[in-house]
């Protein structure tokens, strides 16, 4: 809120006082004035947008509270050890995750696997089917045939011992 109001007037500033201050002669003046306020409010406002950074540059003590910024400096030591230790933890967690996938890789290799001997039992198990359909198929053609032979000998033996008959008859 506080960089808007500083904006606002140096805005109004920057229109107004050079449009009245030519008439009166004081536009000379405006400038000096503008460069010795201007360069102060532009070190404010970075001194109040960076205040971590600047912190961090101009205070290099152990702990600081600098505007509401609370906290604690590290060595580059510390801050090279933290790094490494960072990218020691990746690479041990991109490991991990390369092993889990090489796991879940042959799982999924063993699954494939086993269903494919379901499908070639399945298969078999078809073909069996089908072949016992058509040997049922066969027999019942047989069955029907051997009752027909069945029944031509009936009729001849019964035609035989008819003509043995007509002739003790006769």
């Amino acid at each position: 809120m506080h960089y808007l109001i500083i904006i606002l007037i140096t805005a109004i500033s920057f229109f107004l006082v050079p449009i009245a201050g030519r008439e009166m002669g004081l536009y000379e003046e405006y400038l000096n004035l503008l460069d010795i306020t201007i360069w102060p409010a532009v070190v404010i406002i970075v001194a109040l947008s960076f205040r971590k950074i600047l912190a961090y540059l101009f205070f290099s003590v152990e702990e600081f509270s600098f505007f509401g910024a609370k906290g604690r400096l590290k060595d580059v030591r510390e801050l090279i050890e933290e790094k490494a230790e960072n990218l020691k933890a990746k690479q041990e967690i991109n490991e991990q995750s390369k092993e889990m996938l090489k796991e879940f890789d042959e799982s999924i290799k063993k699954i494939k696997e086993r269903t494919k001997n379901k499908d070639r039992v399945s298969e078999l198990g078809s073909e069996i089917i089908k072949e016992n359909e058509t040997f049922r198929s066969k027999l019942s053609e047989k069955d029907q045939e051997i009752i027909i032979l069945k029944n031509e000998i009936e009729v001849g033996r019964n035609i035989d011992s008819i003509a043995l008959v007509d002739k003790k008859q006769l």
